[in-house]
Parts: C-alpha cells; sequence; structure tokens
C-alpha cells in the first residue's frame, strides 16, 4: 500500500481527492510564502480559502500552523504530508 493510500484510507477519503486537497495546499503555500516574501504580491486569502472549502467539503475543519495546512475533524489533527 502506497503512503498516499494510507493517507486516504485513513482519512476515509478517495486518493484523487487526496491528491485534489495536496495540490491546493501547495499551491496556497507558495502563494503565502510569496506574500510573506515579496512586497507587493497578492493576498493568500483566495488560495487558502480554496483549501479550506475543499476540505470542508470532505468533513474536515483546516488550522494552518505554518505554510501547509492541517486537517481537524472530532478533536483530531490529520496531517496530509
Amino acid at each position: 500500500m502506497s503512503l498516499q493510500t494510507a493517507i486516504a484510507t485513513r482519512l476515509g477519503i478517495s486518493v484523487n481527492q487526496l491528491r485534489t486537497l495536496k495540490r491546493k495546499a501547495d499551491l496556497a503555500a507558495k502563494v503565502q510564502e510569496a506574500e510573506h516574501n515579496e512586497p507587493h504580491a497578492p493576498s493568500s486569502d483566495d488560495a487558502t480559502g480554496k483549501v479550506e472549502a475543499y476540505a470542508k467539503s470532505l468533513g474536515y475543519g483546516v488550522i494552518w500552523p505554518g505554510l501547509y495546512p492541517v486537517l481537524t475533524k472530532d478533536g483530531q489533527q490529520y496531517h496530509i504530508y
């Protein structure tokens, strides 16, 4: 079993849903990094909002302890990386 399959199984989502979530998280991380490092970079609110909306559609909340999100559900935290 691959790591992605194991993570998706633990989260109760498909591997394709996990891949979509990770793509959105990767984009959000890049935008956040640019926002932090470049004086006129666009806000990361749109990119992080897309991650949060997608996670919510899968039944999860999101916290942002750094550049990458951690999913939350029923008081538990789930790392996707």
